[in-house]
């Protein structure tokens, strides 16, 4: 994603941050960057975004034809800071982008480099997706979590997998000890 994860895109971003003149209020800023732009500071996926998307606890308005507000609470376990830059993690990235009609490619190149460059625990990504799971018709957060990463091509240790879907632990074979081979 260094394309989309340019120096250029996160100055703008952290102007545009800047210019929301964000005090923090309690433990968080006023306005944290999230959706499309929270995946870009994390380098997650490919999508461009055309607007800096910003999250803040009251309602914001704004005449810059670049720059969206959403009114939402986070919890102060879904904010990091990036850089300096108050941002939503990568687990709440991800659920704001599959419950907020990102495509399903898109998702998937999301997730893909969620689980593999940024060390997110899969349990949070089978959270962060299960909201969304039947819109992607998947029974589940964990389904729809196999299912993104095998269409981008995704093969992970089983062991990974295993840990990722109740379903495999259950069909998990029996360990065998095999019996040395005789000397030839």
């Amino acid at each position: 994603m260094s394309s989309v994860n340019s120096s250029a895109t996160l100055q703008g971003l952290r102007a545009a941050w800047l210019a929301t003149g964000s005090q923090p209020a309690g433990n968080q800023p006023l306005a944290v960057a999230s959706g499309e732009s929270a995946a870009a500071v994390h380098g997650l996926g490919d999508l461009l975004p055309s607007k800096y998307e910003f999250t803040t606890a009251v309602r914001r308005q704004t005449t810059q034809p670049d720059t969206r507000y959403r009114k939402r609470g986070l919890p102060d376990g879904d904010v990091t800071r990036v850089n300096g830059l108050p941002v939503t993690t990568v687990a709440r990235t991800v659920n704001d982008l599959a419950t907020g009609g990102t495509d399903f490619d898109h998702l998937a190149a999301v997730v893909r480099d969620a689980v593999t460059t940024t060390g997110v625990d899969s349990a949070a990504l089978v959270e962060a997706l299960d909201p969304a799971a039947a819109q992607f018709g998947s029974p589940d957060g964990s389904a729809l979590l196999v299912a993104v990463l095998k269409a981008v091509g995704y093969r992970p240790d089983t062991r990974i997998l295993e840990l990722m879907t109740p379903e495999l632990q259950k069909r998990k074979p029996t360990p065998t000890v095999m019996a040395p081979k005789p000397p030839r």
